[in-house]
C-alpha cells in the first residue's frame, strides 16, 4: 500500500494575498522555487506520459508546435518542430539541451502572446495551468493557447493535476477540505524536498475537480470568440486532460 502524505492548505491570509496580487504570489510560490530546484526537479522528469506521447506522434512532422510551460523540455524531443516556453531560466537551460540537438526555447509566461497570432499548428500545456492562482488567470492562459495556434484546425492538449487523486498517489487530500477561494477545486501547497540541501519548498497548486477544466476551456473559447471541438477528455495519472481542435471564429 502506498504511503500517503496529506497536502497542506493555504491559510486565509495566504488566500487573501493570492487574490490581491496573484502575479507576486506566483513569483514567490512558483517561479522562484522552480528556478532554485531546477536541477533536482529536472532529474526526476524524464518519462513521457502515454496520451501526450500519442498526441505528439499524431502530429505531422512538418507542423510547428508550442510547449507552453515546457519545464525541462522532456516532451520537446518527441516532435521535430516543437518550441519550448517557460518562466524558469534554469529549467529552460535543460529544455534547450533536450534530445540530441539544441532546441529553440522562449523565456516568457503562458499568459501573454510572444509571437504573431496563430503562428503554431498545435500547442501543449502540461502540468502548468494549475500553478496559476486565480480562475481568471487560468482562463487567460487557455486564451493564449487559442491565440497561439491556427484559428481553424489548430490542435491543443492540456493537462492539470486532479483533486481526485488515485489509490496509487502519494498525495492525500485533507478530509472535509474546501477551497478558501471562490473557485472550484482546491488550492494546496505541494512540498518539494531539494536533494542538494534538504530544504523544503512549498509550491502552489490549484487541484482541478472533475469538469472544471472543461468549464474554463469553454469560458476561454467564449471570451476569445473561437469555436472549438473537444476531441477527447479524461483522467490519467492523477491528472485531468482535454484535447481540443479550433473550428474558426464564432
Amino acid at each position: 500500500m502506498v504511503k500517503k502524505h496529506e497536502l497542506p492548505l493555504p491559510t486565509k491570509d495566504e488566500i487573501e494575498i493570492l487574490h490581491r496580487n496573484p502575479t507576486t504570489f506566483e513569483d514567490e510560490n512558483v517561479h522562484k522555487i522552480y528556478d532554485e530546484i531546477a536541477n533536482h526537479f529536472s532529474s526526476t522528469r524524464y518519462k513521457p506520459w502515454p496520451i501526450i506521447s500519442a498526441f505528439l506522434a499524431s502530429i505531422d512532422e512538418h507542423s510547428v508546435g508550442l510547449d507552453a510551460g515546457c519545464g525541462n523540455g522532456k516532451y520537446i524531443p518527441l516532435a521535430k518542430h516543437l518550441f519550448g516556453l517557460d518562466r524558469s531560466v534554469n529549467l529552460l537551460k535543460h529544455a534547450h539541451r533536450a534530445g540530441d540537438a539544441d532546441r529553440e526555447v522562449i523565456l516568457a509566461d503562458t499568459l501573454h502572446s510572444v509571437t504573431r497570432k496563430h503562428v503554431f499548428d498545435y500547442a501543449i500545456s502540461i502540468a502548468t495551468i494549475h500553478h496559476l492562482a486565480t480562475d481568471r488567470r487560468r482562463v487567460e492562459s487557455i486564451q493564449s493557447l487559442f491565440n497561439a495556434v491556427s484559428l481553424k484546425g489548430g490542435r491543443i492538449l492540456i493537462y492539470v493535476w486532479a483533486l481526485e487523486q488515485g489509490e496509487d498517489s502519494r498525495r492525500a487530500i485533507p478530509e472535509n477540505s474546501t477551497t478558501s477561494s471562490n473557485s472550484k477545486g482546491l488550492d494546496v501547497w505541494v512540498p518539494w524536498v531539494n536533494k542538494a540541501d534538504g530544504k523544503v519548498y512549498n509550491r502552489y497548486y490549484h487541484l482541478f475537480e472533475k469538469g472544471e477544466l472543461r468549464n474554463i476551456t469553454e469560458e476561454a473559447s467564449r471570451l476569445s470568440k473561437v469555436n472549438i471541438e473537444v476531441v477527447q477528455e479524461g483522467y490519467e495519472k492523477d491528472n485531468w486532460y482535454i484535447e481540443l481542435r479550433t473550428q474558426g471564429s464564432i
